[in-house]
């Protein structure tokens, strides 16, 4: 094999499809808009009202037509409702009409919403928090509101067509109760580790909130594959999820778990593959944010533990890490190239006609060890040349769970592919939620590859990029 073809060779990527898909109530990672059906049981079940709300009705005021502004005090918190409209704010219920009503919310509060009806084109708030601003719409006794966008000091009220909306009550949670603050962060030794090998993890709790954390929490969720070896006291085992219950954590006050596990074997863990650990905290009281509670670390497989291995040519791993899997291994050429020999011989030359298809389904694909056989003039795809021989799947055959990586180029189902040395891949990441309930917070992490260029990096929809663990959060 001459350098120029090693080194295309070794531009192939074997794609590792290591989507991790969070579902972690009550962790978040962005801000949020609420939107509920206020006529639902269940009303409200966003857990950002978990810990206690208060209630005010709007729908009995005694204001006079005309008037435009009034105020009411609930739990310490003043609702200011101004509006510049002739119409006034409505009746004995607070209505929007040509013009926006503004309320001004004395503390400021984390949690804030409004219930909005008999509106012909629906009604539009806008929450304006400390750290981002939130808008929802909706009509017909829709509640809309807002969380984890800060203090949140004014909402905008209007009507989409003007021709007015009803808003008979509000909902919210007082700024001055509930304000801890846990973050985690998360570390693990070492940074790059071989198959079947120790690797410990630790976590850390400290509570940067103003008031004490109640019933505070450490929730780990292990990698596939690993085994736990040992944990730090307190633990509750239900792998791939290890719990600590911290009890109770006072402004500035911190705590640390740890654990230890064994990597899994080489067959699932080797060469360019990383492992992703994810960590959580909770707390009954209520946060100031939530940003923080999410922390994640990522660890590499050492593949310098592996160069000393003879590569086996038939077991469907680059087992020495130098890039080349079974036949494509240099070392494998006489061995391979002598099977392809005895396999190929009773092959019948194929035809050019419409029937080719039906004649690599008949020969080629049973065939042991055809993918790097160029039967009839035809030469297989690099995409679709793998040991596992799955020829069929090339060009876009996907898993059947919901929650999976597409790459374009593509990949078969088994993860290989071919991109030339530059070329842009693209990848797109689908997730649903098969569960019967909501699932709020949703965060998706996904591990840079390690042959891909961060440099050229180009991530839609609002994710963003931890160079220090080559993470997509």
């Amino acid at each position: 094999m001459t350098s120029a073809s090693r080194a295309s060779v070794l531009a192939w990527l074997c794609v590792l499809l290591m989507l991790s898909v969070c579902l972690l109530v009550p962790t978040s990672a962005h801000a949020r808009l609420i939107s509920e059906d206020s006529t639902s049981p269940e009303f409200p079940s966003d857990p950002a009202f978990a810990t206690g709300s208060l209630l005010i009705p709007l729908d009995n005021l005694a204001l006079s037509p005309g008037d435009r502004s009034f105020s009411i005090t609930v739990g310490g918190t003043q609702f200011h409702f101004e509006t510049l409209s002739s119409h006034g704010l409505g009746g004995r219920v607070l209505q929007t009409f040509d013009l926006p009503v503004v309320l001004t919310i004395t503390p400021p509060v984390p949690v804030v919403g409004l219930i909005v009806t008999n509106a012909e084109c629906g009604g539009r708030a806008t929450f304006v928090g400390s750290l981002g601003t939130e808008v929802g719409e909706g009509n017909y006794g829709r509640f809309l509101g807002a969380a984890e966008i800060g203090d949140i000091s004014t909402v905008t009220l209007e009507d989409r067509c003007a021709d007015g909306s009803s808003w008979p009550s509000l909902r919210f949670v007082p700024g001055g109760a509930g304000q801890a603050d846990l973050a985690a962060s998360k570390t693990s030794n070492p940074a790059v580790v071989g198959a079947q090998a120790p690797l410990s993890y630790s976590i850390d709790v400290a509570n940067v909130g103003r008031d004490a954390a109640r019933n505070a929490t450490a929730v780990d969720f292990l990698p596939p594959g690993v085994t736990i070896q040992s944990t730090s006291p307190g633990a509750t085992l239900r792998p791939p999820v290890v719990n600590w219950s911290l009890g109770d954590l006072a402004p500035g006050a911190s705590q640390s778990v740890s654990l230890l596990v064994t990597t899994p074997p080489v067959e699932t863990f080797s060469c360019e593959d990383t492992l992703l650990n994810l960590a959580e905290t909770t707390t009954s009281t209520g946060e100031s944010t939530l940003r923080n509670n999410l922390a994640f670390t990522t660890t590499r497989f050492d593949k310098a533990s592996r160069a000393s291995q003879p590569e086996n040519c038939n077991n469907h791993i680059d087992d020495n890490c130098d890039g080349f899997v079974d036949c494509n291994d240099p070392a494998c050429l006489g061995t391979c190239n002598a099977a392809v020999s005895a396999a190929i011989a009773p092959v019948p030359v194929a035809p050019d006609d419409a029937t080719a298809a039906l004649w690599w389904i008949r020969y080629v694909i049973p065939t042991p060890g055809a993918c790097i056989g160029f039967l009839g003039g035809t030469q297989l795809e690099p995409v679709c040349c793998d040991p596992h021989q799955v020829f069929l799947s090339c060009g876009g055959l996907f898993p059947n769970d919901p929650n999976f990586k597409e790459a374009n180029p593509p990949t078969n189902v088994f993860g290989y592919g071919h991109a030339a040395a530059g070329q842009a891949i693209t990848y797109t990441i689908h997730y649903e939620n098969i569960g019967t309930g909501d699932a709020h917070d949703v965060s998706i992490l996904d591990p840079l590859h390690p042959r891909l260029d961060e440099t050229t990096l180009l991530i839609n929809n609002d994710g963003g990029y931890d160079p220090a663990t080559r993470v997509i959060v």
